[in-house]
């Protein structure tokens, strides 16, 4: 069906056209324009075939319909076609680059990456429980209120910090704490399975900025500015991709393979519905990244 129309589309389209302009021109619409015979023009126009003159524009609107949907779906067609070359073309090269790059990757090792010190840090986040990790992440909120409170009495801050200051500490451990999980295990993975961390890495310090700057700005001024909804919306598009980046490194340091959204979407919806995903997420954690004092590819 597709190789019909690739090759019939276009003449029948026009010939579709044509026909819409011939009842066009029979039925007087816009005068005649030459394209109907003038003799059969004259009858239909004097009534001398009446039927022929009623229908003439209703059969005009339908063939001139028809030609353009018809037209429409072969140019889509030729555009399918076109991207689907493009496609298979982009494809052949990336894999004639994989199979070279996998085949200097196999002469000559990728160098480990150490980074003891942060390591020491994140190694917190991977040993400790779930149950102290979800005391220190929702205590740190009534702590910190707490805190804030007895100088809000006195009037020494705004009550927009009594808000804003706890949400930054919580986001800043949260963020610790994915941070340390995608680190890990990117340490962990071997060659094949390797992402780089950085562009979660990035937007997690983008989002930090930005609950940072919520509190300045709320602080200081009752109408934000019209930036930060922009800013707003690429916060949000960091947090969700670290989310998703997270748990799609967890789930492959699992199951040792290439996985789709489809294996790490559980994953990914228990870390979106903090704090209650702690309670699954950190066990594994423990399982596959806090028992090794150092890991590494």
């Amino acid at each position: 069906m597709m190789k019909f129309f690739s090759y019939w589309g276009i003449p029948i389209s026009l010939t579709l056209y044509y026909l819409g302009l011939f009842f066009a021109d029979l039925g007087g619409i816009g005068g005649y324009d030459g394209i109907a015979p003038r003799w059969l023009y004259e009858k239909s126009i004097y009534e001398e075939f009446p039927f022929l003159f009623e229908t003439s524009e209703i059969v005009s609107i339908l063939f001139l319909a028809a030609g353009t949907i018809l037209g429409l779906f072969v140019l889509l067609l030729y555009m399918y076609m076109a991207g689907t070359i493009v496609y298979l073309k982009i494809k052949s090269l990336y894999k004639m680059s994989h199979r070279a790059a996998s085949q200097q990757e196999n002469t000559k090792a990728r160098p480990r990456e150490r980074h003891y010190s942060a390591w020491r840090v994140m190694i917190i986040f991977l040993r400790v429980k779930h149950w102290q990790l979800f005391l220190i992440l929702i205590g740190s909120i009534f702590l910190t209120k707490a805190i804030l409170s007895s100088f809000l009495q006195g009037g020494s801050i705004s009550p927009n910090t009594l808000l804003i200051l706890p949400t930054f500490i919580l986001g800043l451990l949260f963020f610790a704490w994915l941070w340390a999980i995608a680190s890990a295990c990117s340490m962990a993975l071997p060659t094949k399975l390797f992402s780089s961390p950085k562009p979660m890495q990035i937007g997690l310090v983008y989002a930090l900025f930005y609950i940072a700057l919520l509190g300045i700005v709320f602080g200081s001024t009752s109408e934000p500015p019209a930036y930060l909804s922009f800013m707003h919306l690429l916060a949000m598009t960091a947090i969700f991709y670290s989310l998703g980046f997270t748990a799609k490194q967890l789930t492959k340091l699992d199951q040792d393979r290439k996985v789709s959204f489809f294996s790490y979407s559980g994953p990914f919806f228990l870390l979106w519905f903090f704090p209650l995903g702690i309670w699954f997420i950190q066990p594994k954690v423990n399982e596959l990244l806090g028992n090794n004092k150092e890991r590494g590819r």
